[in-house]
């Protein structure tokens, strides 16, 4: 009897989902981009709500809040950043504006989880408009709803507050001029880009080598270095020195200390990466060594998509996991820059998801540890072996990515309906956790 009411539940929630996936290629655009707004208010909202019913200072000292206040106010006050601000700025300038509408709409805790949580939104309809343009609305509507729905989004937005929401955006955007080969907009992103994190300095050559015609190559150089250029003189006009040291925190993955040294701790330095975690048990991998290695995998990638061994896309999303397989330093909210590089290889195929999702709860897990917050039993091994399984996951990926067809034969076929529906009721069963989470902290 038990059996067959399950037997009916399932037929039931399958019957929904299908509803749900027909709603989806019917409505237009606008409305779909409207309910993942919802939707992705409606994922921070528990965190949010948790911060206004128990109001806590450690919430705030938690984060990097202080920093952005910092270097935002430096800038509204007409000051000069680099320079004027109290705390070393180890970032590019253009992150450094985008953290000024908080500060002028209230600068309260509230204000910047949500502003946060405004890219996520943006990058997830960006995703939702690429792929539903390359398969259909079903297919792009679930892509954005898990990128969205992910640990990685909602945590880093919401819950740790911090700025890696935005870079993704300027990723995707990359990607997709790169797909309608629009290679000075391509370009344009990128040193925008480039110059709010450097991370897209990894995929700018892709768009020189993506390109057949040496006058546009010599423009898409030209429009990338002289966004990029313009953006820094003014600061290596006048703040000189106090320009250079962000470069430090990216090339050698230092990080401060204080406010003006930098971080000695090579344990504390390298993040939540596997290598951080074999630093704590005394096996330290030279950092000149893993950049070493990282730029060599770098260059090599940049070879492959020259000599038309693989695809720009391939070459995209390899040079990101590149950062994940070789960098000595990462934190939690780097994933999303992952999310942007696997998710659209991974829509067709049910498996790929569902590995996607597993490993953000796993990576969610490295995190709280390597935080100390969850004290798990073994001291220093389960968190190690996690870490590990999670860097052979990426290696994983990475041959996948080699050996794989091009981006564009994957969409050829029919992509899989089971995948769309892992999506919604992983995207449920998660916006359950946080909210139950959620409450029983509260009680």
């Amino acid at each position: 009897m038990a059996r067959v009411e399950s037997g009916n539940l399932f037929a039931k929630v399958d019957h929904l989902l299908d509803l749900i996936l027909k709603w989806v290629d019917e409505a237009p655009k606008s409305r779909i981009l409207l309910t993942l707004l919802m939707v992705n208010i409606l994922a921070v909202m528990p965190i949010i709500t948790g911060y206004v019913i128990s109001p806590n200072p450690d919430h705030e000292a938690n984060t990097d809040l202080e920093i952005f206040r910092d270097r935002a106010g430096t800038i509204l006050d007409g000051d000069l950043l680099y320079r004027d601000t109290d705390n070393v700025t180890l970032t590019p300038p253009v992150i450094n504006y985008l953290l000024t509408p908080p500060m002028i709409l209230g600068d309260d805790i509230i204000v910047w989880q949500l502003w946060f949580a405004g890219f996520t939104f943006l990058t997830s309809g960006l995703m939702f408009l690429m792929i539903s343009s390359l398969a259909n609305n079903r297919v792009g509507f679930a892509a954005a709803l898990f990128y969205q729905s992910s640990p990685f989004s909602v945590y880093t937005a919401a819950a740790m507050v911090q700025d890696d929401t935005i870079l993704p955006l300027f990723l995707l955007f990359i990607m997709v001029m790169m797909l309608k080969k629009l290679w000075y907009k391509a370009a344009l992103f990128a040193g925008i880009g480039t110059m709010t994190k450097l991370f897209p300095a990894l995929v700018a050559p892709l768009i020189f080598f993506a390109s057949n015609d040496w006058k546009t190559r010599f423009k898409i150089v030209g429009i990338g270095i002289g966004i990029a250029v313009l953006i820094c003189l003014p600061f290596l006009f006048f703040a000189g020195d106090d320009f250079i040291p962000f470069l430090e925190f990216y090339l050698l993955g230092k990080e401060p200390v204080g406010i003006t040294g930098l971080e000695e701790d090579i344990a504390i330095a390298r993040g939540m990466s596997m290598w951080a975690f074999l630093a704590r048990v005394g096996l330290v991998v030279p950092t000149g060594l893993l950049h070493g290695l990282f730029i060599l995998s770098i260059i090599g990638i940049w070879a492959m998509v020259g000599k038309g061994h693989l695809d720009s896309i391939r070459g995209f999303s390899l040079c990101i996991l590149s950062i994940f397989i070789l960098y000595s330093k990462l934190h939690y909210g780097y994933h999303l820059m992952l999310l942007v590089a696997l998710i659209p290889w991974s829509m067709h195929d049910h498996r790929r998801i569902l590995g996607l999702f597993l490993a953000a709860l796993i990576a969610r897990i490295v995190h709280l540890e390597w935080r100390d917050y969850l004290g798990l039993p073994g001291g220093e091994l389960i968190p190690l072996l996690l870490a590990i399984g999670l860097w052979l996951y990426w290696i994983w990926w990475a041959r996948i990515l080699i050996k794989g067809p091009k981006f564009s034969e994957q969409w050829s076929g029919d992509v899989s309906q089971k995948g769309m529906k892992y999506v919604l009721v992983s995207s449920v069963l998660f916006f359950c956790l946080i909210f139950t989470v959620r409450l029983i902290i509260q009680i």
